[in-house]
């Protein structure tokens, strides 16, 4: 298997709050998670596809959920909130992000 694929590409960045978001026209789509330990954020530049009439590829934003050293019959999980609203300013993002933290 090539060195360059997704999970294999590890990228030096990380993040502070386990959530991302992306806009599309007027909308953002958010996708927010209840932990960071075992989440892992994903992009790909090109995953998504070609854009022919942007003449340009769209990026594919995605997350994988590793457990270490997994044992048979436990069960593993994780909650995830996904929004799609208007586009908005960070800090009502993060106000969001809070929101929901605060209500689990």
């Amino acid at each position: 298997m090539p060195a360059t694929t997704l999970f294999k590409s590890l990228s030096r960045m990380r993040f502070d709050q386990p959530f991302f978001y992306g806009n599309h026209d007027d909308l953002m789509w958010l996708v927010m998670f209840d932990r960071t330990a075992g989440v892992r954020l994903t992009h790909s530049p090109s995953g998504g596809g070609a854009n022919a009439d942007l003449q340009t590829t769209n990026p594919a934003w995605d997350f994988q959920f590793l457990v270490q050293k997994p044992e048979v019959m436990k069960e593993y999980g994780f909650q995830v909130r996904t929004v799609l609203r208007p586009r908005c300013f960070r800090q009502e993002v993060l106000g969001e992000f809070q929101r929901w933290q605060g209500t689990k």
